[in-house]
């Protein structure tokens, strides 16, 4: 039996009743409460013997009326800064140089349509705070993390303590896999662009060459990309209506650019992700743009894929650049965000000199670099000391493509930890494809422990369960399974 904190126990009930019926469940079954082993589990992947992040043990849920709300907030958001190269910049080239610092004629080539931005594939990183779901940062790339997190659903979903609780509540949840929803997201695009006319639809992996890989990197990539491949064998034979494919991985090397379209040995490409490499073949990108390819998220990602842009959102809230409801949703759902130099700006209604407000309130902020990834370049004023965040804060002002916001305290939720419930700071991944949503993954490190939430640096990751049945009320037993 463990204590639970009310206020932690409120946290869970705002997000589903459900989950705060499962904290409960969970205070008298000591087999909820030791840490999750995947090692020689017969539903879990090869892929999970070379995965490197550690995962949680339990699974988290979300009511209806939550995740419409959540569905609202990163689909409206997702669309807002996809607009962003137009709307502030008319699509100028010179503008969009001036601001993210590539090169003009760079520029100019990512601008050529279609561009696939509207179609891009994302992940937006948010926090839920006393202010509800507020967004740190968005990213527009083929390369997203979270979804592997496919392969362990069954440990879940059919150990006994957890079919257990499900009896026990009568409520009926859903697991909404990513990497389904992405093959289904770029299926109906490719179909739609008459790609798949003869019935077939192979989509493949744009991954480095083995050259300078260690073994280990070699051998995660290789059962990960096994396992895709499965799972979208799988995903055909159940929903592809008739259409038969691959899911392949390639270096950039290996594809051969024909008239007509994009290949592998002698095998066509219908559909490319660019998965861990950019892709620098113009002559693909010509097919891409003649529609004989599509390429997620093609050449024109680096225009929005840079945490700069959430400041803009911020800057302009109150501009005629934005209609009423998405004014709402910028100021419900950004926060206090800014770009980092030498000027005056506006914070909690008095004017301030930048370079002072980062001195005088490190404790309430935080500052990143704007194109940073995996959790690096970002200082969190509370847990940085005070020689430290100077030293970043300067090399911020000096080397420019920062960013400053004000730092969102994530609501504390319950979660194991060395064996034992103790409340965490939770990060939330949402994909979102297209403009739809396609689902979510979990982050998290024990209450207070680190600043930065991130999987490379060592949190955990859990999955999260749509309740789909009665929130509350013993009704029997209920099927559980994935959303696909």
């Amino acid at each position: 039996m463990f204590e639970v904190d009310p206020t932690v126990l409120e946290n869970h009930d705002e997000l589903s009743p459900v989950f705060a019926d499962f904290v409960r469940f969970a205070r008298s079954k000591p087999e909820c409460q030791r840490p999750i082993s995947v090692e020689g589990h017969p539903a879990v992947p090869d892929y999970f013997r070379a995965y490197p992040y550690p995962v949680q043990s339990w699974p988290a849920f979300i009511s209806r009326q939550k995740l419409e709300e959540l569905e609202r907030v990163t689909v409206g958001l997702a669309k807002l800064l996809k607009s962003l190269p137009a709307r502030f910049f008319g699509n100028d080239a010179d503008q969009i140089s001036d601001f993210l610092g590539f090169p003009p004629d760079l520029v100019r080539y990512m601008l050529q349509a279609p561009m696939g931005l509207d179609e891009a594939i994302t992940r937006g990183d948010f926090i839920d705070g006393e202010n509800g779901l507020q967004c740190i940062e968005y990213n527009f790339s083929a390369g997203l993390g979270g979804w592997q997190l496919d392969g362990l659903q069954k440990v879940w979903l059919e150990a006994p303590w957890f079919r257990e609780f499900l009896e026990e509540s009568g409520c009926e949840v859903r697991y909404r896999s990513p990497i389904y929803e992405l093959f289904r997201y770029a299926t109906e695009v490719a179909v739609g662009r008459g790609l798949a006319e003869d019935g077939v639809l192979n989509m493949a992996l744009l991954v480095p060459s083995p050259a300078g890989r260690t073994a280990q990197e070699l051998e995660a990539m290789h059962f990960i990309i096994a396992h895709a491949g499965r799972l979208y064998r799988q995903y055909l034979e159940r929903y592809g209506d008739g259409l038969c494919g691959e899911l392949l991985d390639v270096s950039e090397e290996q594809l051969e650019a024909r008239p007509e379209g994009v290949y592998l040995g002698d095998r066509r490409i219908h559909v490319l992700f660019e998965y861990s490499v950019d892709l620098r073949r113009t002559d693909i990108h010509s097919l891409f743009r003649q529609g004989k390819i599509w390429d997620f998220n093609g050449p024109a990602y680096l225009l929005i894929n840079d945490k700069r842009l959430l400041a803009l959102l911020s800057r302009w809230v109150d501009s005629d650049l934005f209609t009423v409801e998405e004014r709402e949703l910028i100021r419900r759902s950004v926060p206090w965000t800014r770009l980092i130099g030498d000027e005056f700006t506006e914070f909690h209604g008095a004017r301030v000199f930048l370079p002072d407000l980062l001195e005088d309130h490190r404790e309430a902020l935080v500052i990143k670099k704007g194109s940073s990834s995996r959790g690096q370049d970002i200082y969190v004023g509370s847990y940085t000391s005070e020689g430290e965040w100077r030293d970043a804060c300067d090399r911020a002002l000096e080397s420019g493509g920062w960013i400053v916001q004000e730092r969102v305290a994530p609501k504390p939720l319950l979660f194991v930890a060395d064996g034992r419930p103790v409340a965490h700071d939770v990060v939330w991944g949402h994909f979102v494809f297209g403009e739809r949503y396609g689902g979510s993954f979990l982050r998290m490190v024990p209450n207070g422990k680190a600043g930065v939430v991130n999987s490379a640096r060592g949190a955990r990751e859990a999955m999260l369960l749509e309740v789909v049945g009665p929130e509350t009320g013993p009704q029997g037993a209920r099927s559980v399974g994935d959303a696909s």
